[in-house]
């Protein structure tokens, strides 16, 4: 009952615009990712991404991120999760 109250409840507040704006902001993190030096490559979808490192370097991007206030996940030594807020801001 809980879950289908909660469903319902976040259901009214996600339209298509709004989707439209985080697949836009999904695809621009993506492009200036995938400018960074040591990535090979980006997987994921929409905000929820996975960076492929050249080198097993994630744990100290992960304190280095902290120190800047950015928080990332390790799921293995040389890919980071990143998973921003819906309403994550975009420059352009």
């Amino acid at each position: 009952m809980t879950i289908s109250v909660a469903i319902a409840g976040a259901t009214g507040y996600v339209d298509a615009e709004f989707l439209a704006e985080v697949t836009h902001k999904g695809d621009y993190l993506r492009q200036e990712i995938e400018k960074l030096p040591l990535v090979e490559r980006v997987r994921g979808r929409g905000l929820m991404l996975g960076i492929v490192l050249a080198q097993p370097v994630a744990k100290q991007a992960v304190r280095d991120g902290l120190a800047q206030g950015l928080i990332l996940n390790v799921p293995s030594e040389n890919v980071l999760r990143l998973t921003p807020p819906l309403v994550f801001p975009t420059m352009n």
